[in-house]
């Protein structure tokens, strides 16, 4: 049966497939092989006779298989023991006989449509699988190309972490190098530092001892000032004795002067 006008389309060389079954040309089996190869084993079946005792017909088991079974009754109608007919029954013989073919033809040709039928069942599960098969694909390439996009966008940043890694190793190297610089520079300082404090201390302890030498300095000044005071006053008083000793010996100089005169 047609899925879609639901009548029952029995396929005949002189006949022509349902109109609506011609949407189904772009499947993998194309209508027109399907129909020649039906048609051409229609042809066979209705122009080969079987030479065995039994005649096959072809039954529908499922979408992929079909078996055959045995057409018990035509065997016996085709092959039954008899005597040489009259031409009565030779007629009704070859009346059953033709009957009888007509029948096996219908059944084939049955069996034919439903071949087709399941071929066309067969052609829409296909192209409804191509169209998932499809549509993972492309959701495969989309999800790859995505992939991809990020793929690249990872490797350009981590390219970018890359050189900024590369970059702080290299101010690290140089902030390193400058710190063991730093580190003799503060040492050289520490060195003078210490040097410098040293010749403070020494400096300071000189200071001490030159105060020290001053205040020493001083209390001898005082004492030679004092002395020297001393001195002047007994130089004085010593100056003024002798002039007086003098003023007392004029006028005993005078009369020995005179005497002497």
């Amino acid at each position: 049966k047609c899925s879609k006008c639901t009548k029952q389309h029995v396929m005949h060389e002189s006949m022509h497939p349902c109109p609506h079954h011609t949407t189904y040309s772009q499947a993998p089996f194309t209508m027109d092989m399907i129909l020649t190869s039906s048609r051409r084993r229609a042809l066979e079946t209705r122009t080969i006779r079987p030479q065995s005792s039994t005649m096959r017909s072809w039954t529908k088991s499922s979408p992929l298989s079909f078996k055959r079974s045995t057409n018990v009754a035509a065997s016996r109608a085709a092959y039954s023991p008899a005597v040489l007919p009259s031409p009565e029954g030779f007629e009704l013989s070859a009346a059953l006989s033709g009957d009888q073919v007509r029948s096996n033809e219908k059944e084939q040709l049955q069996g034919l449509n439903d071949r087709f039928a399941s071929y066309i069942d067969k052609v829409r599960f296909l192209e409804e699988q191509n169209k998932q098969l499809e549509a993972e694909i492309q959701a495969l390439k989309q999800q790859n190309l995505s992939q991809s996009l990020q793929s690249d966008a990872y490797d350009r940043e981590l390219q970018d972490l890359r050189c900024a890694l590369e970059q702080l190793h290299k101010e690290r190297a140089q902030m390193l190098l400058e710190t063991d610089h730093m580190d003799e520079d503060l040492q050289r300082l520490r060195e003078r530092y210490e040097d410098e404090a040293r010749l403070r201390e020494q400096m300071e302890s000189a200071i001490r001892g030159m105060k020290k030498g001053k205040e020493g300095s001083l209390l001898m000044k005082l004492e030679l000032e004092r002395k020297v005071q001393a001195l002047v006053d007994e130089m004085d008083f010593l100056r003024q004795n002798h002039e007086e000793e003098i003023r007392e010996l004029l006028p005993f100089c005078s009369v020995i002067l005179f005497l002497i005169q």
